[in-house]
């Protein structure tokens, strides 16, 4: 369907569109959109924000229209927006859909769903409209799902990789493997201070590091009721450092170390 200059200047002299809908019947439809509404110009300058604007942002359509629109994009998305933007400016007609993150006036970001339509040739428009919708919930969703479903197989390849195993330290170092390739870590120690304290903890670590022939001596001194449990989780890791590296790389017959625990 086309429309020539003189009918879309008669339907502007009427207050009506070219689709004989008038200014105040678009207002009064838009009204009743649950959906964002803007119409931007070409410098990006909100002139028109739908009543729903509060829906998605909080802020009246008057607060809203006197913003920079890229003020309420968070940062990690504005760059993202560079390309799209142009090529809707110079393609009349062209719709694109995105998905980003917006400032709620409570300071907390929300994602939307937004459409986006060239309408700068079109006589009655001469803008960019675009309609967001709040799709925070949906994201939430899809992220606990996505969690949900990482678990599980970090759940199968751990049972899949302790299955055969039955010594208790090498459990121990498989599982800790395992799950430093889950979270990306580069090195990951497992660390158990039971009740009977860090001397029995660390008699243990050293006790079951060495190698056969190789004799072991753990002396501690002090009160070990002086050492809070957070201090001994400290600690451990340290000790399983240092036996690691004399046993790997000493080549010794007997591996001691002393435990000093002085007050204060």
């Amino acid at each position: 369907m086309t429309h020539n200059a003189d009918e879309t200047a008669r339907h502007r002299a009427s207050g009506t569109g070219v689709f004989g809908i008038s200014e105040a019947s678009c207002r009064a439809l838009l009204a009743n959109v649950a959906d964002m509404v803007t119409v931007s110009d070409r410098d990006g300058r909100i002139i028109y924000a739908s009543p729903a604007t509060r829906n998605v942002s909080d802020y009246t359509p008057e607060e809203y229209m006197r913003r920079d629109p890229f003020d309420w994009i968070h940062p990690e998305d504005c760059p993202r927006y560079k390309e799209p933007l142009a090529r809707l400016a110079s393609n009349p007609g062209l719709n694109l859909e995105l998905e980003h993150r917006v400032r709620h006036k409570n300071g907390t970001w929300r994602w939307v769903e937004a459409t986006f339509t060239s309408l700068f040739d079109d006589p009655d428009v001469r803008g960019l409209i675009s309609t967001m919708r709040d799709i925070t919930g949906r994201k939430r969703t899809d992220e606990a799902l996505r969690r949900a479903s990482e678990f599980d197989a970090f759940r199968v390849s751990l049972i899949d990789a302790l299955g055969p195993l039955l010594d208790p330290v090498e459990i121990q170092s498989k599982a800790a493997r395992v799950l430093g390739e889950h979270l990306g870590a580069n090195r990951v120690m497992y660390t158990e201070v039971e009740e009977d304290g860090i001397t029995s903890a660390l008699w243990t670590l050293i006790d079951t590091s060495a190698s056969d022939g190789v004799v072991v001596d753990l002396s501690s001194s002090g009160d070990e009721s002086l050492v809070p449990p957070d201090v001994g989780v400290q600690v451990y890791p340290v000790m399983q450092e240092a036996t690691s590296n004399a046993l790997k790389h000493s080549g010794g017959k007997v591996l001691g170390a002393s435990l000093e625990i002085h007050p204060g």
